[in-house]
């Protein structure tokens, strides 16, 4: 079963990361913009083919959880 966080748990995870692996989360979640970034849009923005970029958010996501995870939620 996964765990999911409140908006606020996200936002301070984001605070403890790098900031290009937060930046990441940003664009695919639609944090700080209007709309949420597809997979697509993600792998032109960071020159990565769709797989590099899946494989990228997964390794990003898996970290935020860990944090959160750390701090107790």
């Amino acid at each position: 079963m996964k765990k999911t966080f409140t908006k606020e748990q996200l936002l301070k995870a984001l605070e403890l990361m790098e900031p290009e692996d937060s930046r990441l989360l940003k664009l695919r979640f639609g944090i700080n913009e209007d709309e949420p970034k597809s997979m697509e849009q993600l792998a032109v923005i960071y020159n990565l083919t769709r797989i590099e970029i899946y494989n990228e958010l997964r390794r990003v996501e898996r970290q935020a959880r860990n944090i959160l995870s750390d701090l107790g939620y």
